[in-house]
């Protein structure tokens, strides 16, 4: 289950959001702090109400176990990793699947998009960041990495991507131009 609390008022547990089947791996707030979207052991990413609790939808499509999920900027879409080594995106007003990423050949567990909502880059255990075109699916950039990435984040001008290895212990920098 999933607690959230109100630190403001001395820490007082506000919700438990109960629902998955698995393990819970990852969580993420919305931009608007009104969603919160986690994954699972259970090969499901549920969508839930952060004020009421209230499970707002159960997104089943990936093959194996969720490992990462973010919102893009506008609150629109959510993309959500898998050890199927897919990304699949999601329109959060419909529910319904907009794209699947695919290309990783191993557990994605670094889904970022840019500021401006335009593209997704993806790190994987194979050693690969991937930058995609988050309105077609298009993939527009495949760098090898000497190691599998946890975390990728964009700077705010979107000309640098900073990735962090699986192990803690790696961080590399990428200068990214004219994507």
């Amino acid at each position: 289950s999933v607690k959230v609390w109100d630190i403001k008022n001395g820490g007082k547990e506000l919700l438990t959001l109960q629902g998955h089947t698995g393990q819970l791996l990852t969580t993420n707030f919305s931009p608007d702090g009104k969603q919160l979207a986690t994954t699972s052991e259970d090969k499901t990413v549920k969508l839930w109400d952060a004020e009421t609790g209230q499970e707002l939808h159960t997104f089943t499509e990936h093959t194996h176990f969720t490992s990462r999920v973010v919102f893009n900027p506008q609150g629109t879409r959510l993309a959500s990793g898998s050890f199927d080594g897919t990304v699949k995106v999601w329109d959060l007003k419909t529910g319904s699947e907009l794209l699947t990423l695919s290309g990783h050949g191993a557990t994605v567990w670094a889904i970022v998009f840019t500021p401006d909502g335009k593209r997704i880059a993806t790190g994987s255990n194979d050693e690969t960041l991937r930058i995609w075109d988050a309105m077609t699916g298009e993939e527009l950039l495949a760098l090898p990495l000497p190691a599998a990435s946890f975390q990728v984040i964009f700077s705010p001008d979107q000309t640098q991507l900073v990735v962090q290895g699986l192990s803690g212990t790696n961080v590399y920098l990428t200068q990214i131009e004219d994507l």
